[in-house]
């Protein structure tokens, strides 16, 4: 099913994106907690951050890996180059990659974006550099839009 919400293609990103990220163990559908966490140390540390633009990187398959065992680094994009205290660290989004995007409700279109990109690797023949997915999600205009990235190899 082709949806015209959803497009993919390959991106060069030569401006990295930078983030502050922290790993976190534990059920995926916590992220926003997580997320939240890193505001907080980031606010607390009178750091800025982009209001309404998080970043998660997901390591792991929750239909074959234990919900309390699910690894993922989340975190907020900044604006600049900062320096944080661990276990906070800075993560660069840079270089090629696979690109889905996709504007909605994120409960509706996460699994149709990941299905896209998965199909766009597949279809292309595109070896990716590892199995994680980086997901951007940002707020503009009371509408929310994902971004999902698989680094080419």
């Amino acid at each position: 099913m082709i949806d015209n919400n959803i497009s993919a293609g390959l991106i060069q990103i030569s401006t990295p994106v930078l983030c502050v990220c922290r790993e976190f163990r534990g059920d995926y559908m916590k992220s926003s907690e997580y997320v939240s966490e890193v505001a907080e140390y980031l606010d607390q540390k009178g750091l800025p951050y982009l209001e309404k633009q998080i970043v998660g990187i997901y390591y792991d398959n929750p239909a074959d890996t234990p919900e309390q065992d699910l690894r993922s680094w989340q975190g907020v994009l900044v604006g600049e180059y900062l320096e944080v205290e661990k276990p906070y660290f800075i993560y660069r989004i840079e270089g090629e990659y696979v690109s889905v995007k996709s504007k909605g409700d994120p409960a509706e279109i996460i699994g149709r974006a990941y299905e896209t990109l998965f199909r766009y690797i597949h279809e292309n023949d595109i070896r990716t550099q590892s199995r994680e997915g980086i997901q951007i999600m940002r707020m503009t205009d009371n509408q929310f839009e994902i971004q999902l990235l698989m680094k080419v190899a």
